[in-house]
């Protein structure tokens, strides 16, 4: 038996997505790795070029003739070259660190722009529980109260903090904080609470441009057409006029419903 929807509740936008779906730590933002990446790579230069700000030992000021000045020398030598040696290393630590800061912030900013969208053509149904799997895990649980009424529509990102209209649909992002979709393919499957299969999705044929979205055409389109395609590269069809997606709408940017 189909659950009754909840009684509206006071909200400052219908976008915002469930609480439950943006609970997220707060060490990580795009922006704020971002800054800390670039900001590393200068110490790290600072620190390596440390050392030089002491010059090196000069053996013309030292009389090697003399056992003891000999001595001072060669302490002076090792000294500066240890200097450089720890520099070196913290160097080359806070370089690493910063590279892998750097890499891992624009890895995951692009995996937070995947969006997968569900646009409900029968009744209206409680996801509350459902879960989206890849081939490697579960990627995200709908939280409770995610009612999708008929001819609604649910966008779900990769991650990050999504803002806009997005055609009046529910947004949420991936509880798992990433849906990592594949580009050299993957298989997408939605199960309801009982563990029942009841969507599927595979990738691997629309893995000719991973920076562009896949839309069946024309909108809701659920059989394929005479070539014998159901879904489409977004920025081939004409009325996307040269749009890359349009997550929460029509191919046209306008609403669903």
């Amino acid at each position: 038996m189909q659950a009754p929807m909840p009684p509206p509740q006071a909200a400052a936008s219908p976008y915002q997505p469930p609480a439950a779906s943006m609970v997220k730590g707060s060490m990580y933002s795009f922006q704020k790795w971002l800054m800390i990446g670039a900001a590393l790579l200068v110490f790290a230069t600072v620190f390596a070029q440390f050392p030089l700000s002491s010059s090196e030992p000069d053996m013309s000021d030292y009389d090697m003739f003399d056992e003891k000045e000999e001595q001072q020398y060669n302490d002076a030598a090792d000294s500066f070259e240890g200097q450089v040696a720890l520099f070196g290393a913290m160097a080359t630590i806070l370089q690493v660190s910063a590279l892998t800061m750097l890499g891992y912030a624009f890895f995951r900013e692009a995996q937070e722009d995947e969006f997968i969208e569900f646009v409900n053509l029968g009744g209206t149904i409680d996801l509350s529980g459902y879960t989206v799997h890849d081939n490697a895990q579960e990627r995200h649980v709908f939280p409770q109260g995610t009612i999708l009424p008929s001819g609604g529509v649910l966008v779900l990102f990769g991650g990050g903090n999504p803002t806009g209209v997005f055609g009046n649909a529910i947004v949420q992002t991936a509880s798992a904080g990433i849906l990592n979709m594949n580009n050299a393919g993957d298989f997408v499957t939605v199960y309801n609470t009982n563990g029942e299969i009841v969507l599927t999705f595979d990738i691997e044929p629309l893995s000719n441009n991973p920076d562009e979205s896949y839309t069946r055409y024309p909108d809701l389109n659920l059989e394929p057409g005479d070539d014998g395609i159901l879904f489409y590269q977004h920025a081939g069809i004409g009325e996307a006029q040269g749009a890359f997606y349009s997550p929460g709408t029509k191919i046209d940017g306008t609403n669903f419903n």
